[in-house]
Formats: structure tokens, C-alpha cells, sequence
């Protein structure tokens, strides 16, 4: 990129929005951010997030789902880029386990862009200024995710005609400050670096010719929007990827800016923007996270199976983190059957500890006593594990009730995430059923304690190693009807306070620092009696998890 020392008159600024990502899940911005940032030193707690000095803030907008970053205004990209890159270097070694993302899949994240303006322009000249910065708005348009802008038009934002011009208070002197809002963009840009400062000069040295020089910026008027509805139209040609005509608006373009009065100084930047296919391949490249394209994550290396699974590594690894903060953050569906929490704590835990980032989601349960290996499935009721249990068409039909039961369980929870969600890059609905596992751990496995090897099955299904078992067509026909062991272990009587060890209450120490997951395994222990044992005999035994 260009390096340039040469400053606009006017200051440039932005607060663009991004989601924050936990296994396909969009998580609240406001409350992970407080929860991670709120005792670091090197941040300040500000209204609506932390700042870092000479940097800017980040935090959540006015709906607190949505993170939004506010770099500290320059008069020059880069300086703004730098103020985003210190902000994302403090912020994101916190957050390198989640998903940044600049996608509206999960709700509508934008991009806004902000110049200084001139607190005299009447209403009419602020509204030409916005008119002719979205003329030549169709590289950065071209450059979009089509979805994602369908979404974002869909949900009554990124439209360009989108824009406001805000008094935001005085300067020393006394005068007068107000900004021009641009609106438009999506958060896209905010992906890597490159597009940032890319972006940020391209509309730059559009807003400088328009403001600055209009005399040269009214010779174009072959490119010049005239109304609303040929703003509309615009829009749509990007939307609907009208080439020919899309094309020869991007030629005259590619053209006229080539005469502006900084276009020399980002000329660089520039013709970046002026080829969206290379901003396209760009996005994607970092599948339009934050997070893999500022390199916040590069300098973690993924750990292996032997370190998750060892006592000692994790001890070395948790000892520097905050578990509670972790247990609160990477919150693990589940039922609260006697000691699953046990095994969920233990699973956040580690992901915490070695930034391991779980792509499926879990929901875990007990399984009666009796019942001697996992049993796991996902949401297209396929079998990754505990098939070879069933032997009988009475077994298959208790373990199917069973696991039906959990799915509506989780989805009172209202945490389940869609089934459906969008494939950006072919722009075709995809299932997430695959992805949604549900884990019956086996009562003794559960008494025992034995959560490494519940992780290690966890390792195994996050790396493939633990797939859907292949469907037999005479699987039921081979079924008997005799009585099979999940049969007998469903006739057995349920689970007693007799059966707990003495120091069930008490949770293995380094994975029990969760004061919400303690809480819940005792307050399991203490209503167990009143409800856990009053369900009707051919139920599992759960209390929804939230």
C-alpha cells in the first residue's frame, strides 16, 4: 500500500459493527465484552465499552447484541487504520476463540464511515454531497456479498440512501463540530486490513473532490445520480449483478477519479478497490472474519489432542485465565441430570484454556443406569456413537424417545441454533442438522467422573474422526423383540440420593471454578426429590437447562 504523510482538511472516522461468533451462534456483544475486558488494565471503561488511549473505543451499539469498533478520527486512512489495528491487537487477544464477523447472517451489521462536515451546508447541499460520494459508490457495491446485501436491504438498512449529518458538539475554539454519516456500507469492509484503508482512502478522495473542488466533480454528470429512483435502480443493478451495465458505470469511474486531486497519493488503494473480484477473493479468503483477517489469531497455535486431554497442560494453561469468566462465556447446553455439569465445566474449560474453538453444538444429557457406553446423535437423528447397544426394536424405540425428548429440551432453551442458515457463497440454504450433536453420557461414566474421556470424544467428533455411522436398510428388520439392556435399564428403579458418592456436591477443583455451574449441580441435588422423581416412569429424567 501507498504511503503518504499528505493529510485531507478533513477528519476521517468510522464505527463499523461486527457479530460475535461462538460454535454458529451469534453471542451478545455486551455482555461477552464486559465480561472479558472489565479487570484489564489497558482498558477503560467508557458508556457502551472501553477505550484505549489515543485509539478510540470498542463495545456494543445501542442494541447490545452487536459489537461496534469506534477508532479515535485522523486526517489521513492510515491513521485510522493504525488506531483500528492497536485496538484490535488489545482487544483480540481476549477473543481469539470466537468469530468476528462481518456478515449480516445473524442480524444486520454495518459499516459506517464518517467525514467531517461543514456545520454552514444547507440541507439541500449535504443531501448533493451524499448524492455524488454514491455515484461513484459501484466498485465497493460491485465488491459486496450479494446475500448479505439483500439481507441487510431486507431488514430496512444499507440502502444508499441512507445518511445523516450530526452536530457532535464544539471544539476548543468554540466553533461549532458536525459529521457526515455515511451509511451504506456493510461491515465488509472491515474484514482485513487492506480493504480497510483501501475503503477508507477510495471514498476519501471522492468526499475531498466533492468538497473541495465541485466545480471538477459537476463535469461527470454522465455518472451523476439525479434522483431517488435512480438511486434505487443503482442499488439493484449491484443486487441483481446486471454486468453489462455495472461495467460500463465501473469503466467511467475507473476513468474519472484517475483526474482527482488525490488520487496520486492513494493511487495504490485505489485501483484495489477497482477490482471487486480481488476484494471478493479477499473477503473470503478470511471467510469475512475480523479475527483471521487482521492475523489476531496467527500467533496461536492449535493445540493437539494429547494437550487438551493432559491434567498437566490444562493446569498450566487455566492458571492464567479467568474460569469463571470462561464457564460464564462458553456456555455448553445441558440437562441437568446428576453430574453432567461436571463433564460440561470441564469441556468449557479447556476450549478456554487452549483457545479451542468447537464448531458443533452440544447438548448433553444423562442416560439412565444400566445403559453402559455414550450414546450420541446429531439433529438428523444419526448415530455417531452407541449404536451397537441396541439389539431390540423396544431398546431402539426408548433411546429414539429419548433422544427426541433432548431436542425439544434444547430448544426450549431457546439456545438451539437454526437448523437453516445461508451458504454466502452460493447464496443456496444449508442445514446445520449435522452440526447440532447430542451426548447421552452413561450413568456410572457419570458417578466416575470420567471427563477426559468424555473430551476425547469431543476431540474426535470436532475433527471428524467420529462421524455418522453408515445407515444399514435392514438395521430394523435385524431388531428383536425380546427385551434388550436399555429395556431393563429403563425397568430399573431411577436414580436415589443413595446413589450418589459422599462427595458428589463437590466438584473435581480445576473444573468446577464455574459459580454458575456449582450452583446448578447443587440446586440439581436439592430439587431432585420434588421433581426429578415425580416424572412418569418412561421419561428421562431432565430439568431444562435454561
Amino acid at each position: 500500500m501507498t504511503k503518504t504523510t499528505k493529510e485531507f482538511n478533513f477528519k476521517i472516522g468510522a464505527d463499523p459493527e461486527f457479530s460475535i461468533i461462538l460454535q454458529n451462534k451469534r453471542i451478545d456483544a455486551k455482555q461477552t465484552i464486559l465480561e472479558i475486558l472489565k479487570d484489564k488494565k489497558e482498558f477503560k471503561q467508557q458508556n457502551m465499552g472501553f477505550s484505549i488511549s489515543n485509539c478510540g473505543d470498542i463495545g456494543w451499539d445501542g442494541a447490545s447484541q452487536t459489537g461496534e469498533i469506534r477508532p479515535t478520527p485522523a486526517f489521513t486512512p492510515e491513521k485510522v487504520i493504525s488506531n483500528l489495528n492497536n485496538l484490535f491487537k488489545a482487544f483480540g487477544k481476549y477473543m481469539s476463540i470466537f468469530e468476528l464477523s462481518t456478515l449480516s447472517q445473524h442480524a444486520s451489521i454495518g459499516g459506517h464511515i464518517h467525514f467531517q462536515s461543514n456545520p454552514n451546508w444547507s440541507k439541500q447541499k449535504q443531501k448533493t454531497i451524499h448524492t455524488q460520494l454514491i455515484s461513484f459508490y459501484m466498485p465497493i457495491l460491485m465488491s459486496e456479498n450479494k446475500i448479505n446485501l439483500a439481507l441487510r436491504i431486507r431488514q430496512q438498512y444499507g440502502a444508499l440512501s441512507d445518511f445523516k449529518f450530526e452536530r457532535k458538539g464544539e471544539n476548543n475554539d468554540g466553533i461549532p463540530i458536525e459529521t457526515y454519516e455515511f451509511r451504506s456500507p456493510s461491515a465488509e469492509w472491515l474484514t482485513t486490513p487492506k480493504i480497510a484503508q483501501a475503503t477508507l482512502a477510495y471514498l476519501s478522495v471522492i468526499y475531498n473532490e466533492i468538497t473541495n473542488h465541485p466545480r471538477s466533480i459537476s463535469k461527470y454528470k454522465d455518472i451523476l445520480l439525479k434522483s431517488d429512483k435512480q438511486t434505487e435502480a443503482f442499488q439493484t443493478l449491484a443486487i441483481q449483478e446486471y454486468d453489462i451495465l455495472n461495467q460500463t458505470i465501473l469503466r467511467s469511474i475507473k476513468k474519472y477519479i484517475k483526474t482527482f486531486h488525490m488520487y496520486k497519493e492513494y493511487q495504490d488503494e485505489i485501483n484495489f478497490i477497482l477490482n471487486p473480484k480481488a476484494i471478493i477473493k479477499e473477503k473470503m479468503k478470511y471467510n469475512y472474519d475480523i479475527n483471521q483477517g487482521w492475523g489476531i489469531s496467527q500467533a496461536i497455535i492449535p493445540a493437539t489432542k494429547r494437550e487438551i486431554i493432559s491434567e498437566k497442560k490444562f493446569k498450566e494453561k487455566i492458571k492464567n485465565k479467568d474460569a469463571d469468566v470462561i464457564s460464564r462465556i462458553l456456555q455448553i447446553d445441558y440437562n441437568n441430570d446428576a453430574k453432567v455439569s461436571d463433564f460440561v465445566n470441564a469441556l468449557s474449560l479447556r476450549a478456554g484454556a487452549f483457545n479451542w474453538k468447537l464448531n458443533k453444538q452440544y447438548f448433553i444429557f444423562g442416560l439412565k443406569k444400566g445403559i453402559k457406553e455414550t450414546i450420541i446423535q446429531n439433529a438428523k437423528q444419526e448415530f455417531l456413537s452407541g449404536l451397537e447397544q441396541i439389539t431390540t426394536r423396544d431398546d431402539y424405540e426408548l433411546i429414539q424417545h429419548a433422544f427426541i425428548k433432548m431436542s425439544c429440551r434444547y430448544t426450549e432453551t431457546n439456545a438451539a441454533p437454526n437448523c437453516i442458515t445461508i451458504d454466502f457463497k452460493t447464496g443456496k440454504t444449508t442445514s446445520m442438522k449435522s452440526n447440532i450433536i447430542y451426548i447421552g453420557l452413561p450413568y456410572e461414566m457419570r458417578m466416575k467422573g470420567k471427563t477426559k474421556e468424555f473430551i476425547n470424544t469431543i476431540w474426535d467428533i470436532e475433527n471428524e474422526k467420529l462421524v455418522p455411522l453408515p445407515t444399514n436398510p435392514d438395521f430394523l428388520n435385524s431388531l428383536t423383540s425380546d427385551p434388550g439392556e436399555i429395556t431393563k435399564a429403563k425397568q430399573q428403579q431411577k436414580e436415589t440420593p443413595e446413589d450418589f458418592p459422599q462427595n458428589a456436591i463437590t466438584l473435581a477443583d480445576n473444573e468446577s471454578t464455574s459459580s454458575r455451574n456449582q450452583q446448578r449441580a447443587i440446586e440439581n441435588l436439592t430439587i431432585e426429590r420434588e421433581e426429578l422423581f415425580t416424572e412418569n416412569e418412561d421419561e428421562v429424567t431432565a430439568s431444562p437447562h435454561r
